[in-house]
């Protein structure tokens, strides 16, 4: 994970970096079923016309809105972007917990402290304008609704005041893309001007959906290109 006090905390919750070892990758199938029972995603004709095309291009559709009556520095991001890879291995990726410091921003080292049927408690440390910080999480992996969403636990250290969010995949195209949805509520406790907090959450949010679409393709080498069209 790696943003601004506020925002730029919210990517810690998912970050970017370098290539793991393929021979130590977690195998696609330790998720067998992801999204198997989400209704197949919409079609153009569900969605505007000018947003799917945007989707299809390769555009990230983005939004931050202040969460109001907050006296410290906290909002909702939300992001959605077209994967050219089936929820499956897109939600490997993302599941790869302590693998997160290779690709995601900010993260400087993520490791599992505890695991309870389909929860799991992330602690994760990170750089926040020079600022050494950290914080633990329980994920709650909720595979055949395709969705991956998480709270901050205050029981255990942590250096912001809150955050919750959520990954919604969605199967299109008779599964062989995700449409992928991201939305993270975030209150750093500092506050600061809103210009730059929605600036470093925008650059944020869409620097971890390019890097996680990034690091998508580096595992899974398959010519997409007929997929595309």
């Amino acid at each position: 994970m790696k943003a601004t006090a506020m925002v730029l905390i919210l990517q810690f919750a998912f970050a970017m970096g370098v290539a793991a070892d393929d021979a130590t990758l977690p195998p696609v199938g330790a998720a067998p079923c992801i999204a198997c029972d989400r209704v197949p995603g919409p079609s153009v004709a569900e969605l505007m016309r000018e947003q799917w095309e945007k989707l299809e291009s390769g555009s990230i559709i983005q939004g931050v809105d202040p969460v109001e009556d907050s006296e410290t520095v906290a909002c909702t991001v939300r992001a959605t972007a077209l994967m050219v890879h089936p929820p499956a291995e897109v939600w490997s990726v993302l599941t790869d917990f302590e693998s997160w410091e290779r690709f995601m921003p900010m993260v400087d080292q993520a490791k599992v402290v505890r695991s309870e049927g389909d929860q799991t408690w992330i602690e994760v440390d990170y750089t926040v304008l020079s600022l050494d910080m950290g914080h633990t999480t329980v994920y709650q992996l909720n595979r055949s609704q395709g969705r991956l969403s998480w709270k901050l636990d205050d029981k255990y250290q942590h250096d912001i005041a809150d955050t919750q969010g959520r990954w919604e995949f969605l199967p299109v195209a008779d599964g062989k893309k995700t449409l992928l949805s991201y939305e993270a509520t975030m209150d750093s406790g500092r506050k600061m001007p809103a210009f730059i907090q929605n600036y470093l959450t925008n650059r944020q949010v869409r620097e971890m959906v390019v890097q996680l679409r990034g690091e998508t393709a580096r595992r899974f080498k398959v010519d997409r290109a007929a997929d595309s069209k």
